[in-house]
């Protein structure tokens, strides 16, 4: 027997005879057709159970048909097509699309020409939607329409043209514009077909969807968001569930680009908690994915890795390469975000180089929780890199014109962000390759801007101001052209190159008159890494006029925006790696106040405050946290205070308009100490009697823009000392840490190394030290060093410092005030280990 089974309007699997071994289903949902065959014997009787797998408000029919199967051809073709159900139910794409070829061969063969029209429809969507084949989908779902001929129904019809249309919109190497007025048509057509039958009404609001993509594709986003909201509100009011999850998701993506990341993360947020647990597996996955990037990009990082770990276990088991590819782009850039570079560097190689088998192995030999291999093999090689200097970032990327656009564009964002992760460890000329790796990628408005964006940072490290300011133009005019929002992220990131640029110049004018609008763009997306940095570039500029007060608050606000992120869901490491790569925001404004302090000994106090705030901030993390959280209430954790401070900031812009930088800046930094008020200042009185109480001198280094500083700290009050290029003190420092290293390095050179380090980080602060204990708190790479083995003086005869007083070393000035608190009751004096 033979059985036919036809979606008209809903998704559903079937059973035959209770046995999960025969369940299959359709990969075209809604309206596809199911085929099983069983035994036939006489009085023999068999069950089909018919499952929804669909939204749990949605109603539908489905039509069963049987018949007696007596020639063996036609058990052979109906087998086949059998069997590519169950494969589909499986996720097991390649075996479904290789049997439905088989039964549509042998439909041929019988002149079934209907049967083998479902057939090749079938292998169409799979070619689409699971294989990332959108020329062989197209070129089959024009075969399966002439396969069926004039036995088509209308809604059959409908959805070939509908397929046709997304196919040839995403096809690799078609120009968009060439192809809108074909697309335009199949789309109209298929709009038609599908009105002429009430079953096929689900259609319409995903070929508002699909009609929406084509005109985000022809820039036109206003017209695209019209079409994703409309489309949002129909399938909410008909409870179509999944449909309402892909048009919100759309209307969010488009939010993140024209407006700002809160609204499109609450629009995330309510597509997912809408979409029924396991109702659509890969859009919950899509979802999960983007869902990640926007908690990113806002800061929520802890957020925003388990959204990605969710999204990359969804593909892998479903078996979507493309969406294991995006994952992993993502990921990497997070992890760039972060600090983590090398283990962004593997993420984003793999991302644009491996082959699908390679990539889905790779995702499935990862445990939960686990990051990718650090050693993996090179495309094209059998040899594992132990050294990351041997691998060639950003060569053998898979070929991009076998890839469809989407893709084109993981892959491009890939090679982007690796010349990012390269640029930041000082790898200009390879950074400088991946740029030109990326550009056969760059297919979009939207890559080119970034493009051109990413040439810019490369030329501002080669301290070429002209073509950087040229490359940044570049950037923005490409946006401009194609009117792509001003909030865009990377044509946000090309108004601060700019900004970048006339700093580099020493044009401290044009930093102001760049900076402002670049502020509050960055502010209306609620973008807060971009909110920084305009903070502090502008500071920078009235440093460079000499408005002081002015760059103190700007960096101040700066400042406190970076304390307001919820860091307390990341784990150590990499808590630890954010608050580094946070630490220019301090080391600048204790830079401007240390500077100030010969003019105003009051500037003194607050350069060293500041260097406390900047160097301790872990400290301070762990000893107010459990404050913090037991204060909150319960219903409002950290994440989502933080989001409620973002959309604050984002009504900034919209409330003042083109205001002055001083008002956003000053409502900029009330938003944020409204969130991280319950830190409480150093306590300079408890530092000072605890120092007393030692008999000690606290000796701090703090490194600013770039020279180092010492402050001095015991019973003579607060000195601070600048000591010169932070970068020759750095070089001593490792000169000596690696002779000392050496066994065979002769005593006379280590001395003498000694001496040098001694003459730039010590003796211009002995006249100041007193007491019988010094406690150091190092800096950069003052870390490394021995501090008891410098010599006192530059006095031939005198003696090392560990013949003047006993040396400790300290994390911060914070850890000794916090000595009485961790001191037991009867403690009479602070305990430390020197």
């Amino acid at each position: 027997m033979g059985f036919r089974i036809q979606e008209l309007g809903i998704s559903i699997t079937a059973t035959l005879d209770a046995d999960d071994a025969t369940t299959a289903e359709t990969p075209v949902e809604r309206l596809g057709s199911i085929r099983m065959v069983a035994p036939a014997k006489r009085g023999q009787a068999h069950t089909i159970t018919l499952a929804a797998v669909d939204a749990p408000d949605v109603t539908g029919e489905a039509c069963i048909r049987a018949d007696l199967l007596v020639d063996s051809a036609d058990q052979r073709a109906e087998a086949a097509y059998s069997s590519a159900g169950r494969a589909t139910h499986r996720h097991d794409w390649n075996a479904a699309f290789e049997d439905y070829l088989q039964a549509a061969r042998q439909f041929d063969g019988l002149n079934a020409r209907r049967s083998a029209g479902t057939a090749r429809r079938a292998m169409a969507e799979i070619a689409y939607l699971r294989l990332d084949k959108k020329r062989e989908s197209y070129a089959l779902a024009a075969e399966a329409a002439r396969n069926f001929g004039t036995q088509v129904r209308p809604f059959e019809a409908g959805g070939l043209l509908d397929l046709q249309g997304k196919a040839l919109l995403d096809m690799p190497a078609v120009e968009v514009n060439a192809v809108a007025p074909r697309i335009r048509e199949l789309q109209q057509s298929a709009r038609k077909l599908y009105g002429a039958e009430a079953v096929a009404a689900r259609e319409l609001p995903r070929l508002d969807v699909m009609t929406g993509f084509l005109e985000y594709r022809l820039d036109g986003f206003s017209r695209a968001l019209g079409l994703f909201q409309e489309a949002a509100r129909t399938c909410r009011r008909t409870r179509d569930w999944d449909c309402y999850a892909v048009a919100s998701q759309d209307v969010a993506l488009l939010e993140y680009e024209g407006k700002n990341y809160t609204v499109a993360l609450s629009t995330l947020g309510d597509a997912l908690s809408s979409l029924p647990a396991g109702l659509d597996r890969k859009l919950a996955a899509d979802i999960w994915n983007n869902y990640g990037s926007l908690q990113g990009l806002m800061g929520l990082y802890s957020s925003s890795e388990r959204s990605h770990a969710v999204a990359m276990r969804e593909y892998a088991q479903l078996g979507d390469c493309q969406g294991v590819r995006r994952t992993l782009a993502r990921s990497g850039n997070l992890m760039a975000q972060l600090g983590s570079l090398s283990d962004a560097k593997i993420y984003l190689q793999q991302a644009a180089s491996l082959d699908c088998g390679g990539l889905l192995t790779t995702v499935a030999n990862t445990a939960p929780g686990e990051s990718l291999p650090a050693l993996w093999m090179e495309p094209g090689t059998a040899r594992p890199f132990n050294n990351p200097r041997e691998v060639a970032w950003c060569s053998r990327s898979l070929e991009p014109a076998s890839l469809a656009t989407d893709n084109r564009l993981i892959v491009f964002n890939s090679l982007a962000s690796l010349g990012d992760a390269l640029m930041l460890e000082g790898e200009e000329a390879r950074a400088r390759h991946c740029l030109d790796a990326a550009g056969p990628y760059a297919v979009t408005a939207q890559t080119r801007v970034r493009l051109a964006e990413a040439r810019g940072e490369v030329l501002l490290d080669a301290q070429d101001a002209p073509g950087a300011r040229a490359a940044f133009q570049q950037s923005v005019r490409i946006a401009a052209d194609a009117e792509i929002s001003p909030a865009y992220e990377y044509r946000g990131l090309a108004q601060l190159g700019l900004v970048k640029a006339a700093l580099l110049a020493g044009d401290s004018t044009g930093v102001l008159r760049d900076g402002l609008p670049a502020l509050q763009a960055s502010v209306s997306r609620g973008d807060i890494n971009q909110t920084v940095t305009a903070l502090r570039l502008l500071a920078s500029g009235y440093r460079g006029l000499d408005q002081l007060d002015a760059a103190a608050r700007t960096l101040q606000t700066a400042a406190d925006l970076i304390e307001a992120v919820p860091i307390n869901e990341l784990d150590g490491e990499k808590r630890a790696t954010f608050l580094a790569t946070q630490h220019g925001v301090f080391a600048e404004l204790t830079d401007l106040y240390a500077s100030e302090a010969a003019r105003d000994p009051a500037m003194a106090s607050l350069a060293f405050s500041t260097s406390e705030r900047g160097r301790s901030r872990s400290l301070r993390y762990a000893v107010t946290q459990s404050e913090r959280d037991a204060a909150s209430d319960p219903e409002r954790p950290a994440a989502a205070r933080y989001q409620q401070m973002l959309q604050e900031v984002v009504h900034l812009t919209s409330s003042q308009g083109g205001g002055a930088h001083g008002e956003l800046i000053d409502n900029l930094r009330q938003a944020a100490q409204r969130e991280r008020k319950s830190e409480a200042p150093l306590d300079a009185k408890q530092l000072v009697a605890t120092l007393g109480q030692l008999g000690a001198s606290l000796v701090e280094y703090a490194v600013g823009e770039s020279d180092m500083f010492a402050f001095v700290v015991n019973a003579n009050g607060l000195q601070v000392i600048r000591l010169g290029s932070e970068r020759r003190i750095a070089d001593a420092a490792t000169q000596l840490h690696d002779r000392l290293l050496d066994p065979e390095a002769p005593e006379s050179e280590i001395r003498e190394l000694s001496r040098q380090l001694a003459k730039l980080a010590l003796w211009p602060l002995t006249g100041h030290l007193s007491g019988k204990r010094l406690i150091f708190v190092p800096d950069d790479g003052l870390h490394t060093v021995p501090f008891n083995l410098l010599p006192w003086s530059q006095e031939p005869a005198d003696q090392l410092l560990l013949h003047h007083a006993e040396v400790a070393i300290a994390p911060s000035a914070l850890f000794l005030t916090r000595l009485r608190a961790n001191s037991t009751p009867h403690s009479n004096s602070p305990r430390i280990e020197l």
